[in-house]
């Protein structure tokens, strides 16, 4: 029988697999923009490593996100990694994927359109015997769903000739409130992280090493401060 290449875990599932004996050394590789969803997956693999350990993560820079939110999200993923190693002496280490365009055309728009950007930049990256953490929460696989989204992967891992590659959703069943009070309870500073898709000048300049401020009226800003019950949770 063909072992799968492909498998689809928990975080507890992954914990549980690498302690077996006579298994390969799995390692972790974070799919992180910066945002709070892949920001609270880092957190809690740091939180469970040896002081001195590597945590690997890898980031897309893709010419569909504007400039101004690609910058806010890089300020946001350093601030994040001072902090894990103040906090856990874990080192966070970022592998940066740049996709380049001369403007003559744009990733195609649909539903949750960056899933497929994502999937084909970080598969050159991958290695055998890989837990690879991607930070979609209840309901956020797109049209296509999470079937698709394990199936179209398990191609491409299938192709570079990859083993024992694991997809650990580790936040499938939370919804954002839940990942916020996550965060909250890790005590991760909100300039750690980022969400507005379009960011704007800081007109009142709170904090220098901040050229941009969240809009407030694009998707993720209103999911993110909902009625103001979320947003209150990391102020």
């Amino acid at each position: 029988m063909k072992k799968k290449i492909v498998e689809v875990s928990t975080s507890r599932d992954v914990s549980e697999k690498s302690s077996e004996t006579g298994t390969a050394q799995r390692s972790d590789l974070v799919v992180w923009s910066g945002g709070c969803d892949s920001t609270l997956i880092v957190c809690q693999l740091a939180s469970k490593m040896e002081k001195g350990k590597i945590l690997e993560t890898i980031t897309v820079k893709h010419h569909q996100v504007s400039t101004e939110k690609l910058r806010m999200e890089a300020i946001s993923r350093e601030r994040m990694a001072i902090f894990i190693k103040a906090k856990y002496g874990v080192t966070i280490r970022q592998t940066i994927v740049c996709i380049h365009s001369n403007g003559n055309m744009s990733p195609s728009i649909g539903e949750n359109p960056q899933a497929t950007i994502w999937l084909a930049a970080v598969i050159p990256y991958l290695t055998s015997h890989l837990n690879i953490h991607f930070g979609y929460i209840k309901d956020d696989y797109g049209r296509k769903g999470k079937a698709d989204f394990i199936k179209t992967f398990g191609h491409m891992a299938e192709y570079r000739d990859l083993k024992d590659v694991k997809i650990v959703f580790d936040l499938e069943r939370m919804d954002k409130k839940t990942v916020l009070k996550e965060l909250s309870d890790l005590e991760v500073p909100d300039n750690c992280m980022w969400w507005c898709e379009y960011p704007k000048a800081d007109p009142e300049g709170y904090v220098s090493t901040d050229l941009f401020t969240s809009c407030g009226k694009c998707e993720p800003c209103v999911t993110h401060n909902g009625g103001g019950e979320v947003a209150s949770m990391l102020r």
